[in-house]
């Protein structure tokens, strides 16, 4: 542990190659679970250590798939880069669909599911909550009408 640590560019080259290309708003598969995550901070120095005593940095993190899904966690894990990986242009999608969406576009619009923050190829169900495929909303809604 070193003093003095108020941002990432502060941090030991080998503390820096652990939180790996992860930024805050990004949206990432960790490869050994295999699920999405969107981080929402990258604590270093004495926030850091509020969070997990003895570590210099700290990634707070909200869970975007399984059975977590929405719940946040804050680690030091170190981002390996032959297993974990960054979800390529899923973040900007998202950007751009709630920029959108605040201009007035119907949410039906959307490229992206604000729901679970992931790619719009699916629906979710209006009672409970749960994905279904596009075809089932689909039927659902000429049912309904």
């Amino acid at each position: 542990m070193r003093g003095g640590v108020t941002t990432a560019a502060d941090l030991h080259p080998v503390d820096r190659a652990a939180i790996g290309p992860q930024v805050p708003g990004g949206i990432y598969r960790n490869g050994y679970w295999g699920k999405r995550y969107r981080v929402d901070e990258v604590l270093v120095g004495d926030a850091a250590r509020a969070e997990i005593p003895g570590s210099d940095w700290a990634i707070v993190e909200t869970e975007l798939d399984g059975l977590h899904a929405g719940r946040q966690r804050v680690h030091c894990t170190a981002w390996d880069g032959k297993r974990d990986s960054p979800v390529p242009g899923l973040a900007a999608a998202l950007a751009r669909d709630d920029a959108a969406e605040d201009r007035g576009m119907h949410a039906e619009g959307r490229e992206t599911c604000w729901k679970c923050q992931s790619w719009a190829d699916h629906a979710h169900d209006w009672e409970t909550g749960k994905r279904i495929t596009l075809d089932e909303y689909l039927a659902r809604k000429a049912r309904t009408g």
